[in-house]
């Protein structure tokens, strides 16, 4: 079948509720017109989902081809934030979900009242109130809107994804664009075996996972697909061309700390010698807090410690 349907989230959950790190779903072989009817009888997982998205599913009506009607169901959910045991999750079943936004209505601190929804042949927009003054977007469009409107299309969709228009970084959620940071991780990849390489916006629930170890014992076992094993950021050319600083080390305490340890040390080497980088100033990780610190910057480089202080990193 032709046609392809596009679901552009634009929502308030990133990082200091700024728009961002929403990707795009796309549903191939409907367009527009079909897509309620496409949505309901999808017989494929939907676990990896967005709320909104599992609850314009559900609101869909047995005889229904379009979501207009969805949408204003929609627009009475009880709440589109985090789930938890006082807020309603997506029920399983069309019948259910009507009763739950019959018994349950929103907050009224959420103003639904101002909610705008417009549904054309191509494309369709709802933008919903949903507190603290904050309107989330939602778009759905298909091929031939998309087609009719290329650089809309493209400009929506990565939008959603960072609000950047003019970042083309690959970076994590906290990392600013507009500094010189380079983040490496070491992962466990499908063979088993860590390899280094730059971090990725799916790499953040790993390296959260690492962190988060660094003050709780890690789960025992070994390791899995994925896994991030140790993390390095460096900020470049920061406070001079030539040199540059630690902003963030992390390496798992387990038995694979001096092997990841020295991993990233060589790849690190690598970049830095590339970049013309002598020297690391500022911040270095090489005390008791941070395991294995010690042995990645002796592969780096030496240690010193001039009259004032303060440790300097000469890369080799």
């Amino acid at each position: 079948m032709e046609g392809i349907v596009y679901a552009v989230l634009l929502t308030c959950k990133a990082t200091h509720d700024s728009i961002g790190w929403n990707p795009t779903y796309a549903l191939p072989g409907v367009r527009l017109p079909q897509f309620g009817a496409a949505l309901r009888d999808l017989d494929t997982s939907t676990e990896e989902w967005p709320l909104e998205l599992k609850v314009l599913r559900l609101l869909i009506g047995p005889a229904e081809d379009g979501i207009a009607t969805a949408l204003e169901r929609c627009n009475r959910w009880p709440d589109y934030r985090e789930i938890s045991k006082d807020q309603p999750g997506p029920p399983d079943s069309h019948a259910a979900a009507l009763r739950l936004i019959e018994t349950v209505p929103p907050e009224l601190a959420n103003h639904r009242e101002r909610t705008v929804i417009q549904v054309g042949e191509q494309v369709a927009q709802m933008l919903i109130q949903d507190g603290h003054d904050c309107f989330e977007q939602w778009f759905f469009f298909d091929d031939r809107w998309a087609g009719a409107h290329p650089d809309l299309a493209a400009s929506l969709i990565w939008f959603a994804y960072h609000w950047d228009p003019l970042c083309s970084r690959p970076h994590l959620y906290l990392t600013p664009c507009s500094d010189n940071r380079i983040r490496y991780v070491a992962v466990v990849g499908e063979d088993g075996q860590a390899y280094v390489r730059e971090a990725e916006p799916r790499d953040e629930p790993g390296v959260w996972d690492l962190r988060r170890w660094s003050y709780e014992n890690r789960p025992p076992g070994d390791v899995t697909t994925g896994e991030v094993l140790g993390t390095v950021e460096i900020k470049l050319q920061e406070p001079s061309p030539d040199s540059g600083k630690f902003t963030e080390f992390e390496i798992t305490r387990t038995r694979h700390g001096q092997a990841v340890a020295a991993m990233l040390a060589r790849h690190v080497l690598r970049d830095l010698q590339r970049a013309g980088v002598a020297r690391i100033t500022g911040w270095l990780p090489d005390d008791s807090r941070y395991p294995h610190g010690r042995r990645f910057l002796r592969m780096l480089g030496e240690i010193h410690k001039p009259d004032d202080g303060r440790s300097v990193l000469v890369i080799r």
